[in-house]
């Protein structure tokens, strides 16, 4: 007996958001305009919390593209 939460076999498969890590990068930096737009808008703290969250993320991404570019070459 396992332990592991297993999905039904029926569950279907998903697809992948994004091709690649560029997708990925350029949705986070257009969410993050949206966030930059908001925050001009309603000046929520919240909102640039999340924002300067987000630049932690999209620099983490860009980290690991630059890591998979160096590594190829």
């Amino acid at each position: 007996m396992t332990t592991t939460p297993l999905l039904p076999p029926y569950y279907p498969p998903t697809t992948p958001l994004f091709q690649n890590i560029e997708d990925l990068i350029q949705h986070l930096w257009d969410y993050g305009m949206d966030l930059e737009e908001q925050f001009y808008k309603t000046n929520k703290e919240d909102v640039l919390e999340e924002f300067a969250f987000l630049i932690n993320v999209v620099q983490y991404w860009e980290d690991v593209a630059f890591q998979i570019r160096e590594d190829g070459s």
